[in-house]
């Protein structure tokens, strides 16, 4: 007697698929939810969490020191070290702590100044560094705006976003479809920073940059002076975006609402230009560099934030490339721009009161 083949339950089959859709949308609700909170806010975008966490827990060590932060991009990022300001200032040294984001302008400092705000912490003073190649469309980066990753972004963003960047509506559209399925959009970045072994190799990601000492900065051995004269040779693109130049009502709001926001919560804030290279300072056409310093010197009057001018302040030799300074370049540049402001005084906006730049060269055997 042939045997008899035994037809599958339907009602089993079912059930198991219900519990599988059932699983799958509890998942996506579950790292959605954590991804909200404050504690697990991280989960979204490990550079904001982690820079928020080692700010926190620096705050709740010396709760009484006033606290000095830095927004800007990666030239800053690279090139400024708190532990270096703090030890020239003793013994009245303010907390400082770099917040810098690598690869980003205006646009990110804006959404960052915010979300700090929102989180219950109030600087005492404010170091918003600029740089021209950010204040424009025609150069090799982008639009600030443009290098807004919508995963990382958080709903209390929205306001800013939709006001301040290209599509910004539209951008935050995205970031809702996102939230469907976040961990099919956010693998890469829970990858990237919590098992970046398991994928492709990401040059300076996520887990890169989680290697920042306590103050939020992060040295970079790769980028040692002996490449600088390359990346001289290939500087044809620089050369090209600085013939043109303009600053755009775009980067002239975000600038603005950066400015505003300090000025209504009475913080003083300055502008730091920081060091370029002689080749790059050599590519600016003068009228576009006239151009330039009108408006950022125009932010003084407009908003009483004083620049910081500090282009010219580094010899070549302590670059890694056209516009990043070595972890050398660093630790210097940190000691002479706090021995040039001084100790920060409360209610009052870091000013360099006296000259930098040339005394620099003569400097050497600087330790890290």
């Amino acid at each position: 007697m042939p045997p008899t083949l035994k037809v599958p339950d339907s009602r089993s089959a079912r059930s198991a698929i219900a519990w599988g859709i059932a699983a799958f949308v509890l998942l996506q609700i579950a790292l959605f939810a954590a991804m909200s909170t404050k504690r697990w806010q991280i989960l979204r975008d490990p550079d904001w969490g982690m820079r928020l966490s080692r700010l926190e827990t620096r705050l709740a060590e010396s709760p009484r020191r006033p606290l000095l932060l830095v927004l800007g991009s990666s030239r800053a990022g690279l090139g400024l070290r708190p532990d270096q300001m703090m030890s020239t200032w003793q013994p009245r040294s303010p907390l400082v702590f770099n917040f810098c984001r690598r690869g980003f302008g205006p646009m990110v400092s804006l959404l960052y100044l915010r979300r700090i705000l929102e989180e219950g912490i109030r600087p005492d003073w404010v170091v918003f560094e600029l740089w021209p190649p950010f204040l424009n469309d025609n150069n090799i980066f982008g639009r600030d705006d443009e290098t807004l990753d919508p995963r990382r972004l958080q709903w209390r963003d929205r306001p800013a976003v939709e006001r301040d960047a290209k599509d910004g509506a539209q951008l935050m559209r995205m970031w809702m479809q996102l939230q469907l399925v976040p961990w099919y959009w956010h693998r890469s970045v829970l990858l990237g920073y919590f098992a970046p072994k398991w994928g492709p190799p990401v040059p300076y990601g996520d887990d890169y940059w989680a290697d920042t000492d306590d103050w939020g900065w992060r040295e970079t051995p790769e980028t040692g002076h002996r490449h600088f004269q390359r990346f001289v040779e290939k500087g044809a693109e620089f050369k090209q975006v600085l013939q043109v130049f303009e600053v755009t009502p775009e980067a002239k709001r975000r600038i603005g609402d950066f400015l505003t926001i300090c000025k209504e919560n009475k913080i003083p804030v300055s502008v730091l230009y920081m060091p370029e290279s002689s080749p790059l300072r050599s590519w600016y056409p003068a009228a576009i560099r006239q151009q330039i310093d009108d408006y950022l010197h125009g932010l003084r009057v407009h908003f009483g934030a004083p620049l910081i001018d500090a282009r010219d302040w580094m010899p070549d030799e302590y670059f890694g490339d056209t516009h990043h300074l070595t972890a050398e370049g660093a630790v210097l540049f940190s000691r002479h721009l706090a021995e040039v402001i001084g100790t920060p005084v409360r209610g009052e906006p870091l000013i360099a009161r006296v000259g930098g730049g040339p005394a620099l060269a003569s400097r050497t055997g600087v330790g890290g």
